[in-house]
C-alpha cells in the first residue's frame, strides 16, 4: 500500500475551491485504486479547535496542520521544512497543490530522502496540461435552483453577477476588483461582485464602503459551503491559476466565461474568456462581456466544451495516480501520457466522501437522557446457511433455517420483542426464505432491514475470497451496485425499501457510509466493538463506542452498534491500548487471554447467545449501565436455530439452551435492569412503523407461492 501527501495552503474550516477540489479528486482516486492512501498537510490555516471541524472528506485518511495560530511566511517555511524532515519517509510522493510551494530546503530534504515533490504546472494557456476535471457540469441544475440561490444571496434576478471564488491569502492583492467597481458599474449598473466565501471578506467590505459601492458587493454563506457558481454570470479571478482544477474547472464546466490574469491555464483569450494585464484591463474585459450577452454565451459554451473535451474527474484522478506510481515528471503539466479513455468503472460514482462509519473524525454522539430507561433492540442476521470452516462460495443458497424462526418468535412474543431481521440476498430471493418473514411482517411481529453478504449478491465480478467477503474491501462502484441490487430486491420482496443496513461479517469499509447515504438509508448497524475487523480481517478499532452515533455532519446516517465491549479492571483506562496484544491468537494459545479474563482484568463480551453465557451477557449490561449506557443491541444468526448450521448450535438440546438464553436475558433486562424492548426506529428518532407493512406488502403476501425473483447464484 502506497501513501501520498497532498499539501495545501488552506483547508477546513476555511475551505477554498482548491480544498473542495482535492476532496472530490481524492474520492475519485480512492475509487480507482483503494490501495493508495491520501493524507493532507495544511500550511496556513490554523488547526481547528475541534477535530470534527476538519472532517470533510473520508478519503483523506489524515489531515495535519502545521500551525495552531496564524504565522508569518518565514515561520511557515521553517515549520514546513521541519515537518517534512520528520515525516517525509512515510510517503511515496508529495503533491504541492495550487498555491502551495516548497522552499529550497524542502527540495534538499526530499532529495536526501529519495522522495518526489510534485509541483503545480506553470506555463501559459494552451500548454500541455493534466486532464481537466468537469464533474460539476455533468449533472443538470434543478429547475429554479439558480433563481432560488440568487434570492438567498440577496441578488436581483436581472443582476450581472461576477463571481470571485475565494479571496486570496493576501486580500490586498485582489482589492483592485473592488477599486474597479465604480468604473464597471458606470457602464454596467446591474453588476454585482460576489465573493464565494466569507473568509477574508472584511477587507473587501471596508474598501467597498470607502468607495460607496457596498451595494454592489455580496458575500456567499458560511465557510466551506458549496461554490455559488449557479448564481453567477461571469467567473473573475484575481490571481493567475497555474494548475487546472477547483473553481476554474467548476466555472468552465458550468459554462461561465472567465476573466482572468494573463497566463491562467485553460483560458484562451477571446475563445473561452478574456485575459487582462492591468486592473484597468480587467474592468474593460468585464464591461465588454456585460454589454454582450451573445459573447458571454459563446465564450461560456466554448469553455464548457473544452472542459468536457479534456476529461472528467476520473480522467484527472487516473493521471495523477500514474504520476504518483511512476514518478514521472515533477511537474504534472509536462510529459504526462495522453489521457486514457474514460471508463465508468474508474471513479465518478457520484458517492462523495462526506461520511464514515469507522473514522471518528466524523462522529457525533446521539444524546440520551441520563435517567432514560434502558432499552434493548433485537437484530437477527437473516441469512443462508454455509460451512463456516470452508471457503466462501457464491453458490450458497440454503435458507431452510428461516422455517425455524418461529421458535424464537414465541420467545419474542412473550416479552413484547419485535425483532429486526437483517435480510440478505438469498433469503429475500427465495420463497423458503422470505415466506416466513412475510407472515411475521403481516402480523406486525418483525421489522425488515438489509444485510450484505457480497459473495452471494450480484453482480458477481470480484474474486470470491476471504478478503472480498468484507463488503468494504470491494471497489466502491461494486459495493454500491451490490447494495443497490440488494435494496431493490428487498423492496420487491417485502413491499417497502429497507432503511437500516448491516454489512455481513461487520465488514464496513471507508466508503460504506457514502454508499448508504446515496441509497437513502437512515441507519447502519455494521459495528461490533471488540470484534470489529480491519481491512485485512484482523480484529482492530478497539476504541469504538457501543453507543449510537452520527456518521456525518448533516446527521442523516446513524450508526447503531451491536453491543460489545471490553470489560474488566483494565478496560476503561488501558483496554484499547492492550487489547490488540491480549486477544492476539498467540496470546490465546499461550493462555494469556483466559488468564486476564479469569482474574477479572480484561475480557471482551458481546450481547449474543452465540458463544456467550447468560452470566456474561448480564455482566456486560451491568458494566455498560454503570457507564451511562442506555441502548443495547442483541444479535444472532438465523441459521443457529437449525442445529448443525453454526458452531454455536449443533443439537436440539443446544438449541433449547439457546432459546432459554434469550428468555432469561429478556426477563433479566425487564425485572432487574428495569429496561424494555425497543425498535431501531425509536433510537433513530423516527415514528413507529405501522402495524402492517402497507398495501404493497399485503398485496405481496396474498401471493406466497412465487418463484425466486432471480437465480439464487450465478450461472
Amino acid at each position: 500500500m502506497s501513501r501520498v501527501l497532498h499539501v495545501l495552503n488552506d483547508y477546513r474550516p476555511a475551505l477554498t475551491p482548491e480544498g473542495e477540489f482535492l476532496e472530490r479528486c481524492s474520492a475519485a482516486m480512492q475509487e480507482i485504486d483503494p490501495e493508495v492512501v491520501h493524507d493532507l498537510l495544511v500550511i496556513r490555516t490554523p488547526r481547528p479547535a475541534q477535530p470534527w471541524e476538519a472532517a470533510g472528506c473520508s478519503t483523506l485518511a489524515r489531515v495535519a496542520y502545521l500551525a495552531r495560530r496564524p504565522r508569518g511566511a518565514a515561520l511557515q517555511g521553517a515549520a514546513l521544512s521541519w515537518w517534512l524532515l520528520r515525516n517525509l519517509r512515510r510517503y511515496d510522493a508529495v503533491h504541492f497543490r495550487e498555491g502551495a510551494r516548497p522552499g529550497r530546503l524542502d527540495h534538499l530534504v526530499a532529495r536526501l530522502l529519495g522522495r518526489r515533490l510534485l509541483l503545480p504546472a506553470p506555463g501559459p494557456a494552451g500548454a500541455a496540461l493534466p486532464a481537466l476535471p468537469a464533474p460539476w457540469g455533468n449533472a443538470p441544475e434543478r429547475p429554479g435552483a439558480a433563481a432560488r440561490l440568487r434570492e438567498r444571496l440577496g441578488l436581483a434576478a436581472d443582476a450581472l453577477v461576477l463571481l470571485l471564488p475565494a479571496v486570496p491569502a493576501r486580500p490586498e492583492e485582489a482589492l483592485f476588483l473592488v477599486d474597479q467597481l465604480p468604473a464597471v458599474t458606470a457602464e454596467a449598473p446591474r453588476a454585482r461582485l460576489l465573493l464565494g466565501t466569507p473568509v477574508g471578506a472584511e477587507a473587501f467590505r471596508a474598501r467597498a464602503r470607502e468607495l460607496g459601492v457596498e451595494g454592489h458587493l455580496a458575500v456567499a454563506g458560511e465557510a466551506g459551503g458549496p461554490l455559488p457558481a449557479p448564481a453567477a454570470d461571469i467567473l473573475v479571478l484575481a490571481e493567475r491559476v497555474e494548475e487546472p482544477g477547483g473553481a476554474l474547472a467548476e466555472g468552465m464546466a458550468r459554462g461561465l466565461p472567465v476573466v482572468a490574469p494573463r497566463g491562467t491555464v485553460l483560458v484562451a483569450d477571446g475563445e473561452t474568456g478574456s485575459l487582462y494585464d492591468t486592473p484597468a484591463g480587467y474592468a474593460a474585459a468585464v464591461v465588454r462581456l456585460a454589454a454582450d450577452a451573445a459573447l458571454r454565451d459563446r465564450l461560456g459554451k466554448a469553455g464548457r466544451e473544452r472542459a468536457r473535451h479534456l476529461s472528467g474527474l476520473g480522467g484527472l484522478a487516473r493521471r495523477q495516480l500514474e504520476m504518483y506510481r511512476a514518478g514521472a515528471p515533477a511537474r504534472p503539466g509536462a510529459g504526462l501520457p495522453a489521457p486514457a479513455l474514460r471508463r465508468p468503472e474508474d471513479g465518478e460514482t457520484g458517492l462523495g466522501a462526506t461520511a464514515s462509519v469507522l473514522d471518528e473524525r466524523f462522529h457525533r454522539p446521539v444524546p440520551v437522557a441520563a435517567d432514560a430507561p434502558p432499552r434493548v433492540l433485537t437484530m437477527v442476521d437473516a441469512e443462508e446457511a454455509f460451512d463456516w470452516s470452508e471457503p466462501f462460495s457464491s453458490s450458497a443458497s440454503d435458507v431452510r433455517s428461516m422455517g425455524q424462526q418461529h421458535l424464537a418468535q414465541r420467545v419474542f412474543a412473550r416479552h413484547g420483542v419485535v425483532p429486526l431481521y437483517l435480510v440478505d440476498y438469498p433469503v429475500a430471493n427465495q420463497e423458503a426464505g422470505r415466506g416466513p418473514l412475510r407472515e411475521f411482517l403481516r402480523d406486525g411481529a418483525c421489522e425488515i432491514g438489509a444485510q450484505m453478504h457480497p459473495w452471494v449478491t450480484p453482480p458477481f465480478e470480484e474474486l470470491v475470497c476471504d478478503h472480498n467477503s468484507y463488503a468494504g474491501n470491494l471497489p466502491p462502484r461494486l459495493e454500491l451496485e451490490k447494495a443497490r441490487r440488494l435494496t431493490d430486491l428487498l423492496g420487491e420482496a417485502f413491499g417497502e425499501r429497507p432503511l437500516i443496513y448491516r454489512t455481513g461479517r461487520f465488514g464496513v469499509g471507508p466508503r460504506t457510509a457514502d454508499v448508504l447515504r446515496h441509497l437513502g438509508y437512515l441507519a447502519d448497524t455494521s459495528v461490533m466493538p471488540g470484534w470489529q475487523p480491519d481491512r485485512k480481517g484482523h480484529w482492530g478499532h478497539w476504541g469504538l463506542t457501543p453507543r449510537p452515533y452520527w456518521c456525518d455532519r448533516e446527521r442523516t446516517l446513524m450508526e447503531i452498534p451491536v453491543t460489545g465491549a471490553l470489560v474488566g479492571r483494565l478496560a476503561r483506562r488501558h483496554g484499547a491500548r492492550v487489547a490488540g496484544l491480549a486477544f492476539h491468537p498467540t496470546a490465546r494459545r499461550m493462555g494469556l487471554t483466559g488468564t486476564l479474563s479469569h482474574l477479572g482484568l480484561l475480557e471482551r463480551i458481546r450481547l449474543s447467545p452465540e458463544g456467550m453465557t447468560l452470566d456474561e451477557g448480564k455482566r456486560l449490561v451491568r458494566t455498560l449501565l454503570a457507564d451511562g449506557h442506555r441502548t443495547f443491541v442483541l444479535t444472532y444468526h438465523s441459521p443457529s436455530l437449525a442445529p448443525g448450521n453454526t458452531p454455536y448450535v449443533s443439537s436440539e438440546p443446544e438449541r433449547d439452551r439457546f432459546l432459554d438464553w434469550l428468555d432469561g436475558f429478556y426477563s433479566f433486562f425487564r425485572e432487574e435492569v428495569g429496561g424494555r424492548p425497543a425498535s431501531w426506529r425509536e433510537v433513530r428518532g423516527l415514528s413507529p412503523a405501522p402495524p402492517r407493512a402497507g398495501e404493497a406488502a399485503r398485496a405481496a403476501l396474498r401471493h406466497p407461492a412465487e418463484p425466486a425473483l432471480e437465480p439464487p447464484s450465478p450461472a
